[in-house]
């Protein structure tokens, strides 16, 4: 069945060439973002509510990922660190007790910024500290479980 079409694109196809868009450019284009983020950036306890949809653990994700990125491979050990740097303020927010309904869910909630603090810390080599992060998703999961039965 073919996917249903909501409005008519009144665009002509293309009928050139796919464009080029050299690779170097793409790279600093994203770097140019990343340096703004890093200049925007606060670091406040405001900042670190949201989990990884708006909170800092965001931006570590961010960090996180363009580090395991072979074009950013020259930037990896800083982009790493950034990562821990924008994680630990969040994790000392999200560690502390509070009661909320988001407290489980993965965007907005304890659980994406324990995923991200698990991937980093296992790319740290820090095994311990990596599946204490994963125990506590799945602490905070069953908590979830119990409540719905």
């Amino acid at each position: 069945m073919a996917a249903k079409r909501y409005f008519i694109n009144k665009l002509s196809d293309s009928v050139g060439a796919l464009v080029e868009i050299p690779k170097a450019d793409i790279k600093n284009l994203c770097l140019k973002y990343v340096q703004h983020i890093f200049g925007a950036q606060t670091v406040t306890d405001a900042d670190a509510d949201g989990g990884l949809y708006v909170g800092l653990s965001g931006v570590s994700y961010m960090c996180y990922c363009l580090s395991q990125h072979p074009e950013f491979a020259e930037k990896k050990d800083e982009f790493l660190d950034r990562s821990e740097y924008y994680l630990k303020y969040d994790l000392a927010e999200t560690c502390k007790p509070k009661s909320s309904s988001l407290s489980a869910a993965f965007l907005l909630g304890s659980c994406g910024v324990y995923a991200v603090a698990a991937a980093l810390n296992k790319t740290l080599g820090k095994e311990k500290e990596s599946t204490f992060f994963l125990k506590n998703i799945l602490i905070l999961q069953m908590d979830v479980l119990v409540w719905i039965i």
